[in-house]
């Protein structure tokens, strides 16, 4: 389904300023990277990933980075999955009339297979994903939504939070 480039926009801009505070983590995007490629990671070791990472705020990540570490969300903290997962959400808005591709499909299968990680978010954060997933996924012509789990972890945590 296609998106104006408007709605775009605002959901872009509104997901920028409710998740613009967030801490970046002691978790970053490689230490999530070597958790699942080396399964335990040292201090030291996660000192010298942490330092490659240079991104300061979520929105620091590139397109590039955000496609070569697609597969972080479930390998990190909820700390971490809180700083990187606007970054994700945010380029599957800006690139969502383009391509779908691994960044997208982690952006909605990471929360419907480990929503412990929607434990962070709080509930202005938890509306912004849930209205986005739920516009992104809307079929116009009646259809079930397409991620019926990552929905459900949603609203499970956002009604948990009231």
């Amino acid at each position: 389904m296609s998106i104006s480039k408007s709605r775009i926009d605002e959901l872009i801009a509104i997901t920028r300023s409710t998740f613009g505070t967030i801490p970046r983590p002691r978790c970053t995007k490689r230490i999530g990277r070597a958790l699942d490629d080396e399964w335990v990671v040292s201090e030291e070791r996660g000192a010298e990933l942490s330092a490659l990472d240079t991104e300061r705020n979520w929105w620091d990540v590139s397109d590039e980075d955000l496609l070569e570490f697609s597969d972080i969300l479930v390998w990190l903290s909820p700390e971490g999955f809180r700083f990187y997962y606007p970054a994700f959400l945010s380029y599957t808005l800006r690139h969502w009339n383009d391509v779908h591709d691994r960044v997208h499909l982690e952006t909605f299968e990471a929360i419907g297979s480990q929503p412990h990680n929607l434990e962070m978010l709080t509930r202005d954060e938890l509306n912004v994903v849930g209205e986005t997933i739920t516009e992104l996924t809307f079929d116009p012509k009646g259809a079930n939504y397409e991620w019926v789990a990552t929905l459900t972890a949603v609203d499970t945590q956002f009604r948990r939070k009231a």
